[in-house]
């Protein structure tokens, strides 16, 4: 497992003002490509989300952070070593 490709994770918080927009249309996806039990996740979700921001209104605002990569060894790295198994140096 530890060999695989490390997969991106995008994050929304309820602070984001942004978030509970993304979070809806994400969920018209889900609808309309059938997916009616995920739907109806991303809804209770949403119900959350909109619900923390309408108790803390003072802490929701537009987003200002930078994307933090996948930390993960750089692929060159993973080419260019041996193998644990096979390969001997000569």
């Amino acid at each position: 497992m530890a060999d695989q490709d490390p997969m991106p994770v995008f994050v929304l918080k309820a602070k984001d003002a942004l978030t509970s927009t993304v979070v809806a249309a994400y969920r018209q996806e889900c609808i309309r490509h059938d997916l009616h039990g995920q739907a109806d996740q991303v809804w209770l979700a949403l119900e959350e989300i909109l619900a923390w921001q309408r108790r803390n209104p003072g802490l929701v605002a537009l987003p200002d952070h930078k994307h933090v990569p996948v930390q993960a060894e750089p692929l060159t790295k993973k080419l260019n070593a041996p193998q644990q198994e096979g390969i001997r140096d000569r």
